[in-house]
């Protein structure tokens, strides 16, 4: 079951008491009152956060918002065998995060799976939001690390199939030797550049997205060198990218034309720091000079095309 909300689901529960598993994945975890909820027969419970589109900025749980979640669980305490708790998108913020006081009355619980991503509020919360503290159940038992580094405690090459890695550092190195199945990389445009210069070849990549682009010829220029086996695309653009909407256009054009991808994604993502006084740019100008270019119809002829000037992205797949 997916939410937005997660009041939601508290009003939906009340009308299936025969329940016996729930998989929930919400993007906000607040309650607006959070209701007494009558599960006898639930014995799994499995929940998730979703990563929130980059337009829309930081998801937080502040420590208030967080116990509710602990509380909505703890109402199934006496029944409960299995329980998941995935939160590594959203940021976690409060000193005294418990993951012991959890289950301490869980009476029939025999796995317990968790990964959070945690800062101290009064250090963090205006301040080095590079570096949360992640939190994780060992064996790692889920298909996505969202992370700084592949800590070398996170060793399942069957499971993992996702990487979000969009703060390493100049010490970390991307090492994927121990992680055969991974096929998706979400990293910023630095990185990109980073594994460039170091000559890293990740061919076991198919899906790559790029946050914080503002060289968007620089990375059509060295992206192919570093994922050959690419196939799905998405790039998260800054309003300050250096390229104006005729370079873009005739970027993404070169992409297409490699024949190689079957999704590419164009995004404008707003930026804190963007104080402009002229108007900020729109994907309406990127299409038309797309379609001016296209004269041919080589691309029109191989993919379908949608775009969207209020949430400010293109997209093509085959």
């Amino acid at each position: 079951m997916k939410t937005s909300h997660f009041d939601t689901l508290s009003h939906i529960l009340k009308f299936t008491p025969y329940l016996e598993y729930l998989n929930v994945t919400a993007i906000i975890f607040k309650f607006d009152t959070l209701l007494t909820i009558h599960l006898p027969r639930l014995t799994q419970l499995f929940i998730a956060d979703e990563k929130v589109p980059p337009q829309y900025g930081l998801c937080r749980i502040p420590t208030f918002e967080f116990s509710q979640i602990t509380s909505f669980i703890k109402q199934f305490s006496s029944t409960l065998t299995r329980l998941s708790l995935n939160i590594c998108h959203c940021f976690v913020f409060g000193e005294n995060i418990s993951i012991g006081s959890l289950t301490s009355q869980m009476v029939k619980l025999t796995k317990f799976h968790y990964y959070l991503k945690i800062y101290n509020y009064e250090l963090d919360y205006y301040t080095n939001l590079a570096d949360p503290t992640y939190i994780y159940s060992v064996p790692f038992l889920f298909k996505q690390i969202v992370a700084s580094q592949c800590n070398s405690n996170i060793d399942d090459s069957n499971r993992i199939q996702e990487i979000r890695m969009n703060r390493f550092t100049n010490e970390n190195k991307i090492d994927l030797d121990h992680l055969k199945c991974v096929t998706k990389l979400t990293i910023i445009e630095d990185n990109l550049f980073k594994l460039e210069i170091d000559a890293i070849n990740l061919e076991q990549i198919e899906e790559v997205e790029i946050d914080a682009c503002h060289e968007i010829s620089r990375i059509n220029e060295c992206l192919w060198k570093i994922f050959p086996q690419l196939r799905v695309l998405k790039l998260n653009c800054g309003h300050q990218a250096e390229d104006d909407s005729t370079a873009i256009a005739r970027v993404l054009m070169n992409m297409l034309n490699t024949e190689q991808l079957v999704s590419l994604t164009f995004t404008y993502v707003a930026e804190n720091s963007c104080i402009i006084d002229d108007p900020l740019p729109t994907i309406e100008p990127i299409v038309k000079h797309i379609l001016t270019l296209d004269n041919n119809l080589q691309i029109s002829d191989k993919y379908q095309l949608s775009w969207d000037n209020t949430d400010e992205y293109v997209h093509w797949w085959k």
